[in-house]
């Protein structure tokens, strides 16, 4: 199993209260495990609030045998609890009598996990054996809980008439998911009718994972779903069986099946041919463990060891690199230890770890160590010396403001400082999500958007009358020639303007170059190709007031034809769009939060926390900023003449530039920084197009786009990543600070005063 792959179980559901928390177990990688072994796995479980295994078992394996009975009664004699997980996908599907047989044979409420009194069970695919299931609940009286997700939810369901039990509560959320102020998008299908349709995993898994999701099979134990939507068309079977090739292990066995009998078939990862497999002793999933660090005084030897195989607690020593992790066997669980100097000092666990696998430092004797359940069974007058020791941190404390953590910063020790500092940051990215729902769906910003569309086509017609004037001649003019037609007859065709007739007359534009044009209305005024079209307009010149009588003024009725003019529908991005589609990716930046701190709590964070800090620190403050100016909008919007006033269009534009770098995808920034700008040279906002905020948005290369195109990437972010990204930050200078905005000023400033001292904690 290893203990990253448990630790990062717990940072799952660690938040969710009264559920169950389980962890699978490949049971093909268990060749030669006694009952020792497996209590020695089961143990670490457990002090990770594991509930359960769910044993992955795989038809037709020899291992099955005695590994399985070498499980149960160890399990029996921690104290912990096992269930089936039947895998069809693997070696093919189970016989019906194999599977009754196992369950009744193992079916003990002492060891074997029950809900509502049935034992419970659960299969990883096998959807064309689902009437075997009837069978089997009625021998067994199981829970069964299918994962048939190849087929797609609603379909799964509906197998062998719902066979599947029906009682269980919805999955819990987990924690960092963004909650009812989410904004709901109606899905162009019902998720019912929807399966997996793209997907990917990691290293060797990429392109196996890529194929097989694409044709809806996404299995979650090696791929992640990245699309739903109507079932694909599948490639026909080939009949090619597929097996992972030697020096791989089961966790390819179904993937190889599915996609070599699809007609994609890797020599990298599966051959047609089946070979022994090799048993692995780290997950191919688990995240990077320490490998090796440091310590100092009497720790020095401890950390070096400890953290060479993945325990290097962050109290007292530093992780120098990162790779795969090396677990080395328990020799004897039962040792304590504990510091030989200064009366028993805290070691936090690194003594009990060395002995633990045969490696006592002179620096530790064996003897009571504190562990977690001493915190609540020792008594007040506990003279054991692990009583006397006081946690840096009181990770307890309620602070999700910054007034909060600002009162309790001057009793706390720095990394406490900037442990508490990402509880708030991620409370305010919450914050920024409630009160964008809230403007986006308010009238008077909905009332403004309807203002600031009748602006912007107010532009565009005044923009197009400029290009096309005749006196004096605009920039259009050099684009077309002119034939003037009077009392019926076509004059030779000229360049524009032509003043050769009087009174009544018509005047035909004849392109020269409609792309070139259509290019220069695009890069000098922002005028999108489709947004005008070629058509006719009349107009009236009348001699008035002193004019009347002058011999040298002419009342005219000019016909144009030919004539750039607004198109009948302007389509311009509404602003809302972007903010839908930019706050799903906040979920992200605070799922990196909740994973920091969650290596900080178990002491295996490698890294410097208040690069986090830094970097996270700056998307926050850019979100706070835009919201601020949003509901600037707002209040403008209040005003029947609002739009126009030149102000609310630059409110408009500041905050959607500082949402753009949201989008997370390269593409979709450059699009939507394409549109709004355009927008911005409609209108003449000079001032928004030389602010700091367009810059952000206008360049991909700068530091505030390296960090917020790092944070917004999937999956948790290494501490090489979060020192990249602070170095970003510490560059951005003062001046541009001091563009950004009156928020992003005064969170910037509350932060800085904060952790201005903990850079090295």
């Amino acid at each position: 199993m290893g203990l990253a792959l448990l630790f990062s179980l717990t940072f799952l559901f660690s938040q969710v209260p009264a559920r169950a928390v389980f962890a699978h177990f490949m049971v093909s990688n268990t060749e030669g495990y006694t009952v020792a072994d497996w209590e020695a796995e089961m143990t670490l479980a457990i002090d990770a609030r594991i509930d359960a295994f769910a044993l992955n078992i795989t038809a037709d394996q020899s291992v099955n045998t005695a590994s399985v009975a070498n499980a149960f009664p160890a399990a029996e004699n921690v104290g912990f609890y096992l269930f089936f997980s039947f895998d069809y996908a693997g070696n093919g599907p189970w016989a019906k009598a194999d599977v009754i047989d196992l369950i009744q044979s193992y079916d003990s409420p002492d060891v074997y996990y029950h809900h509502n009194s049935q034992p419970f069970v659960s299969t990883f695919e096998g959807p064309a054996n689902a009437a075997d299931w009837v069978d089997i609940k009625a021998e067994t009286g199981c829970f069964f809980a299918p994962d048939w997700s190849s087929l797609g939810a609603m379909e799964a369901m509906q197998q062998a008439d719902g066979i599947a039990s029906q009682s269980l509560r919805a999955v819990p959320r987990l924690p960092g998911a963004i909650s009812s102020t989410t904004i709901n998008v109606t899905p162009a299908s019902s998720l019912g009718d929807q399966t997996c349709v793209e997907g990917w995993g990691d290293g060797n898994f990429l392109g196996l994972c890529e194929k097989s999701c694409s044709w809806g099979y996404c299995p979650m134990s090696a791929c992640v779903c990245s699309k739903l939507g109507l079932p694909p068309t599948v490639p026909k079977d080939t009949g090619v069986q597929g097996y992972p090739i030697a020096g791989e292990d089961a966790s390819y066995s179904g993937l190889c099946s599915f996609d070599c009998n699809h007609g994609y078939c890797p020599t990298t990862a599966c051959g047609t041919v089946e070979v022994p497999l090799t048993i692995p002793t780290v997950s191919d999933f688990a995240p990077p463990a320490c490998t090796a660090g440091e310590g100092s005084g009497d720790l020095v030897n401890l950390c070096g060891f400890a953290c060479g195989l993945g325990f290097c607690p962050i109290q007292a020593c530093n992780c120098t690199a990162t790779g795969a992790l090396d677990l080395a066997s328990v020799v004897n669980a039962s040792i304590t230890a504990h510091l030989t100097s200064g009366g028993g000092g805290d070691d936090y666990g690194l003594c009990d770890f060395a002995c633990q696998r045969g490696n006592c430092y002179d620096e530790c004797e064996e003897g009571d160590s504190w562990s977690a359940s001493d915190e609540i069974s020792f008594s007040d007058d506990d003279t054991r010396f692990w009583c006397q020791i006081v946690s840096p941190c009181d990770y307890d404390l309620n602070i999700t403001t910054m007034a909060d953590l600002d009162l309790q910063a001057a009793n706390m020790d720095d990394e406490c400082i900037l442990y508490h500092m990402l509880t708030v940051l991620y409370y305010l990215i919450d914050e920024v999500v409630a009160n964008y729902t809230e403007i986006i769906t308010h009238n008077n910003y909905n009332n403004t958007l309807k203002y600031y569309r009748k602006y912007v086509e107010n532009n565009i017609t005044s923009s197009l009358d400029s290009v096309m004037y005749w006196a004096p001649a605009g920039p259009g003019l050099a684009y077309f020639d002119c034939i003037v037609e009077y009392r019926g007859k076509n004059e030779t065709e000229t360049s524009c303007p032509n003043y050769s007739a009087t009174g009544v007359f018509s005047i035909y534009y004849e392109p020269l170059n409609t792309t070139a044009f259509e290019a220069m209305l695009l890069a000098d005024y922002g005028i999108q190709p489709s947004w005008i079209q070629y058509g006719k307009k009349v107009d009236d010149f009348l001699c008035t007031g002193t004019s009347a009588g002058a011999p040298s003024c002419h009342s005219s009725q000019i016909t144009w034809y030919g004539i750039p003019e607004d198109a009948d529908n302007v389509v311009i991005t509404d602003p809302r769009v972007v903010v839908e589609q930019a706050l799903p990716n906040l979920e992200g930046l605070q799922a990196n939060i909740l994973a920091v701190q969650m290596q900080m709590l178990l002491g295996a964070w490698p890294g410097v926390t208040d690069d986090v800090v830094q970097s996270v620190s700056l998307a926050v403050e850019l979100l706070l900023q835009a919201v601020s100016s949003m509901q600037e909008v707002v209040t403008i919007g209040k005003e029947e003449e609002a739009w126009e006033r030149k102000e609310m269009i630059e409110e408009i534009l500041g905050a959607i530039f500082l949402v753009v770098p949201f989008l997370g995808e390269v593409d979709a920034i450059s699009d939507a920084f394409v549109d709004f700008s355009e927008i911005a040279t409609i209108v003449g906002d000079t001032t928004i197009l030389g602010d700091s905020i367009y810059e952000i948005a206008k360049d991909p290369k700068n530091s505030f786009m390296t960090i917020l195109t790092t944070l917004l990437l999937v999956g948790q972010r290494p501490a090489e990543e979060y020192e990249t990204m602070a170095a970003a930050r510490r560059d951005i200078s003062d001046e541009t600070i001091e563009t950004l905005g009156p928020v992003f000023r005064e969170k910037n400033t509350q932060v800085e005063n904060l952790v201005k001292d903990c850079a090295v904690a």
